[in-house]
Protein backbone atom coordinates (compact mmCIF):
# COMPACT_ATOMS: atom_id res chain seq x y z
CA UNK A 1 0.00 0.00 0.00
CA UNK A 2 3.34 2.53 0.82
CA UNK A 3 5.98 3.19 -1.18
CA UNK A 4 9.05 0.94 0.29
CA UNK A 5 12.11 2.32 -1.88
CA UNK A 6 13.14 5.70 -2.28
CA UNK A 7 12.70 5.50 -6.15
CA UNK A 8 8.93 5.59 -5.48
CA UNK A 9 8.58 7.99 -2.40
CA UNK A 10 10.05 10.89 -3.85
CA UNK A 11 7.28 11.35 -6.61
CA UNK A 12 4.35 11.45 -4.12
CA UNK A 13 6.45 12.18 -1.25
CA UNK A 14 4.36 14.91 0.49
CA UNK A 15 2.10 15.52 -2.32
CA UNK A 16 -0.83 15.48 -0.43
CA UNK A 17 0.62 18.31 1.17
CA UNK A 18 0.68 20.34 -2.12
CA UNK A 19 -1.96 23.15 -3.20
CA UNK A 20 -3.10 21.23 -5.91
CA UNK A 21 -2.43 17.54 -4.08
CA UNK A 22 -1.31 16.33 -7.47
CA UNK A 23 1.86 14.07 -6.96
CA UNK A 24 4.93 14.51 -8.86
CA UNK A 25 8.14 15.59 -8.38
CA UNK A 26 8.03 19.03 -9.23
CA UNK A 27 5.33 19.05 -6.43
CA UNK A 28 7.29 16.94 -4.20
CA UNK A 29 10.32 19.49 -4.44
CA UNK A 30 7.83 22.66 -3.99
CA UNK A 31 6.64 21.40 -0.86
CA UNK A 32 9.64 20.54 0.39
CA UNK A 33 11.58 23.46 -0.59
CA UNK A 34 8.59 25.42 1.01
CA UNK A 35 8.67 23.94 4.29
CA UNK A 36 11.82 23.56 4.60
CA UNK A 37 12.72 27.42 4.46
CA UNK A 38 10.18 27.92 7.14
CA UNK A 39 12.30 25.49 9.18
CA UNK A 40 15.61 27.30 8.00
CA UNK A 41 14.28 30.63 9.36
CA UNK A 42 12.82 29.34 12.68
CA UNK A 43 16.71 28.45 13.29
CA UNK A 44 17.92 31.36 11.94
CA UNK A 45 15.55 33.40 14.06
CA UNK A 46 16.06 31.25 17.17
CA UNK A 47 19.85 30.83 16.98
CA UNK A 48 20.34 34.39 15.98
CA UNK A 49 18.50 35.35 19.77
CA UNK A 50 19.10 32.43 21.62
CA UNK A 51 23.23 32.72 21.38
CA UNK A 52 23.76 36.13 22.14
CA UNK A 53 21.25 35.53 25.28
CA UNK A 54 22.95 32.68 26.36
CA UNK A 55 26.85 34.24 26.18
CA UNK A 56 25.31 36.88 28.45
CA UNK A 57 23.22 34.86 30.74
CA UNK A 58 27.26 32.66 30.82
CA UNK A 59 28.95 36.00 31.31
CA UNK A 60 26.15 36.91 34.39
CA UNK A 61 26.09 33.28 36.13
CA UNK A 62 30.24 33.30 36.08
CA UNK A 63 30.12 37.01 37.79
CA UNK A 64 27.32 35.95 40.15
CA UNK A 65 29.74 32.89 41.43
CA UNK A 66 31.07 35.01 43.76
CA UNK A 67 28.29 35.67 45.82
CA UNK A 68 27.18 31.79 46.33
CA UNK A 69 26.28 28.51 44.48
CA UNK A 70 22.73 29.73 43.78
CA UNK A 71 24.16 30.56 40.55
CA UNK A 72 25.75 27.42 39.44
CA UNK A 73 23.12 25.38 40.79
CA UNK A 74 20.75 26.86 38.61
CA UNK A 75 22.37 26.30 35.79
CA UNK A 76 23.21 22.75 36.67
CA UNK A 77 19.49 21.94 37.54
CA UNK A 78 18.54 23.57 33.67
CA UNK A 79 21.15 21.72 32.17
CA UNK A 80 20.42 18.48 33.89
CA UNK A 81 16.61 18.63 32.19
CA UNK A 82 16.35 16.71 28.96
CA UNK A 83 15.44 19.35 26.37
CA UNK A 84 13.54 16.99 24.14
CA UNK A 85 11.07 15.70 26.99
CA UNK A 86 10.21 19.71 27.37
CA UNK A 87 8.26 20.16 23.70
CA UNK A 88 4.92 18.45 25.05
CA UNK A 89 5.44 21.18 27.86
CA UNK A 90 6.41 23.89 25.42
CA UNK A 91 3.37 22.41 23.83
CA UNK A 92 0.91 22.61 26.26
CA UNK A 93 1.94 26.55 26.98
CA UNK A 94 2.23 28.10 23.30
CA UNK A 95 -0.17 25.27 21.50
CA UNK A 96 -0.04 26.04 17.62
CA UNK A 97 0.85 29.51 17.85
CA UNK A 98 3.18 30.29 15.18
CA UNK A 99 6.49 31.41 17.49
CA UNK A 100 6.04 28.04 19.37
CA UNK A 101 8.77 26.44 17.65
CA UNK A 102 11.01 29.17 17.60
CA UNK A 103 10.60 29.67 21.36
CA UNK A 104 11.58 26.01 22.17
CA UNK A 105 14.64 26.30 19.67
CA UNK A 106 15.68 29.43 21.22
CA UNK A 107 15.66 28.07 24.55
CA UNK A 108 17.71 24.95 23.33
CA UNK A 109 20.04 27.21 21.97
CA UNK A 110 19.99 29.39 25.05
CA UNK A 111 21.22 26.84 27.25
CA UNK A 112 23.77 25.11 25.44
CA UNK A 113 25.45 28.37 24.84
CA UNK A 114 24.90 29.65 28.22
CA UNK A 115 26.37 26.25 29.46
CA UNK A 116 29.25 26.79 27.39
CA UNK A 117 29.94 30.15 28.08
CA UNK A 118 30.18 29.65 31.52
CA UNK A 119 32.37 26.63 31.56
CA UNK A 120 34.91 28.48 29.21
CA UNK A 121 34.72 31.43 31.19
CA UNK A 122 35.69 29.18 34.43
CA UNK A 123 38.10 27.37 32.94
CA UNK A 124 40.06 30.23 32.15
CA UNK A 125 43.80 30.28 33.47
CA UNK A 126 43.61 32.53 36.62
CA UNK A 127 46.92 34.35 35.24
CA UNK A 128 45.42 36.00 32.68
CA UNK A 129 43.04 37.43 35.26
CA UNK A 130 45.36 38.31 37.64
CA UNK A 131 47.44 40.46 35.21
CA UNK A 132 44.75 42.27 33.93
CA UNK A 133 43.68 43.24 37.41
CA UNK A 134 47.40 44.34 37.84
CA UNK A 135 47.44 46.62 34.83
CA UNK A 136 44.29 48.47 36.39
CA UNK A 137 41.12 46.63 33.78
CA UNK A 138 38.10 47.21 35.67
CA UNK A 139 34.88 44.28 35.21
CA UNK A 140 33.80 45.40 31.65
CA UNK A 141 37.65 45.89 30.76
CA UNK A 142 38.04 42.08 31.64
CA UNK A 143 34.98 40.97 29.81
CA UNK A 144 35.81 42.56 25.96
CA UNK A 145 40.10 42.27 26.83
CA UNK A 146 39.80 38.81 28.53
CA UNK A 147 37.39 36.24 28.91
CA UNK A 148 35.70 37.32 25.12
CA UNK A 149 38.96 36.60 23.19
CA UNK A 150 39.81 33.90 25.72
CA UNK A 151 36.31 31.52 25.18
CA UNK A 152 36.31 32.71 21.77
CA UNK A 153 38.15 29.23 20.65
CA UNK A 154 36.08 27.12 22.53
CA UNK A 155 32.65 29.17 21.46
CA UNK A 156 32.94 28.48 17.94
CA UNK A 157 33.44 25.18 19.04
CA UNK A 158 30.10 25.31 20.34
CA UNK A 159 28.96 27.23 17.83
CA UNK A 160 29.36 24.20 15.30
CA UNK A 161 28.11 21.69 17.47
CA UNK A 162 24.59 23.68 17.78
CA UNK A 163 24.25 23.74 13.98
CA UNK A 164 23.60 20.02 14.72
CA UNK A 165 21.51 20.49 17.54
CA UNK A 166 19.25 22.94 16.16
CA UNK A 167 17.97 20.52 13.82
CA UNK A 168 17.09 17.86 15.81
CA UNK A 169 15.60 20.63 18.51
CA UNK A 170 13.44 22.16 15.47
CA UNK A 171 12.52 18.41 14.20
CA UNK A 172 11.00 17.92 17.69
CA UNK A 173 9.42 21.24 18.18
CA UNK A 174 7.36 21.14 14.88
CA UNK A 175 6.91 17.36 14.97
CA UNK A 176 4.14 18.35 17.89
CA UNK A 177 3.07 22.06 17.56
CA UNK A 178 3.58 23.38 14.55
CA UNK A 179 1.58 23.18 11.56
CA UNK A 180 4.20 23.77 8.81
CA UNK A 181 8.03 22.94 8.41
CA UNK A 182 10.14 20.10 8.21
CA UNK A 183 8.98 18.22 11.34
CA UNK A 184 5.59 18.47 10.66
CA UNK A 185 5.60 16.87 7.59
CA UNK A 186 8.04 14.13 9.13
CA UNK A 187 4.87 13.81 11.73
CA UNK A 188 2.50 13.12 9.13
CA UNK A 189 4.39 11.09 7.48
CA UNK A 190 4.70 9.20 10.42
CA UNK A 191 0.88 9.01 11.07
CA UNK A 192 1.09 6.69 8.47
CA UNK A 193 3.81 4.51 9.03
CA UNK A 194 5.24 5.79 5.14
CA UNK A 195 8.72 4.73 6.05
CA UNK A 196 9.50 5.41 1.99
CA UNK A 197 8.82 8.82 2.95
CA UNK A 198 10.42 8.62 6.27
CA UNK A 199 13.93 7.65 4.73
CA UNK A 200 13.33 10.69 2.09
CA UNK A 201 13.09 13.04 5.15
CA UNK A 202 16.16 11.26 7.33
CA UNK A 203 18.25 12.28 4.08
CA UNK A 204 17.24 15.60 3.54
CA UNK A 205 17.55 16.37 7.47
CA UNK A 206 21.15 15.27 6.88
CA UNK A 207 22.14 17.29 3.74
CA UNK A 208 20.61 20.23 5.38
CA UNK A 209 22.49 19.42 8.67
CA UNK A 210 25.52 18.37 7.20
CA UNK A 211 25.80 21.87 5.20
CA UNK A 212 25.03 24.27 7.50
CA UNK A 213 27.83 22.42 9.38
CA UNK A 214 30.03 23.26 6.30
CA UNK A 215 28.71 26.78 6.53
CA UNK A 216 29.53 27.20 9.96
CA UNK A 217 32.82 25.67 9.87
CA UNK A 218 34.01 28.01 7.03
CA UNK A 219 32.31 31.22 8.82
CA UNK A 220 34.18 30.44 12.24
CA UNK A 221 37.60 29.65 10.20
CA UNK A 222 37.33 32.89 8.88
CA UNK A 223 36.33 34.28 12.27
CA UNK A 224 39.69 32.65 14.18
CA UNK A 225 41.85 33.50 11.24
CA UNK A 226 40.77 37.51 11.68
CA UNK A 227 40.90 36.75 15.68
CA UNK A 228 44.35 35.72 14.96
CA UNK A 229 46.07 38.66 12.95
Amino acid sequence: IYPLSLHDALPICIGQFSAAGSPGIASAISVIAEHAAITIARILCATVIGVPLGLAAGIILHYLRGTGRTSALSLIVVRSVPLLALIPLFGFWFGTLWYAAVLYICFGVFVVACSDSYEAMANLPVVLLQQATLLGANRSTVITTVYLPGIAHVMVGSLKNLVGYVWAFSLGAEYISAQSGLGYLTYQTYLYSDMGKLAVFGIIYMILGYSSFEIATRVSRKQMNVLAN
